[in-house]
C-alpha cells in the first residue's frame, strides 16, 4: 500500500543517489494526507540541500 506520493518520491531519489538519511525518511513518513502534505514542502528543501551538496 505505497501511496503515490511515495512511489514518485523514490523514482525521482533513485538517479540522484541520495544519502542513506534521505532514504530512510521517505520511507518513515506515515501515510497520512497531513504528513503526506508536509512531506511535499520538507521534500522539495531536501532536494534543494541535496542539488545543492551534489552541485
Amino acid at each position: 500500500m505505497t501511496p503515490p506520493s511515495s512511489a514518485i518520491g523514490k523514482f525521482m531519489l533513485g538517479p540522484v543517489k541520495p544519502e542513506p538519511e534521505h532514504i530512510s525518511f521517505s520511507d518513515s513518513v506515515p501515510n497520512t494526507p497531513m504528513k503526506r502534505e508536509r512531506l511535499g514542502f520538507e521534500y522539495e528543501h531536501l532536494m534543494d540541500m541535496n542539488m545543492a551538496h551534489h552541485g
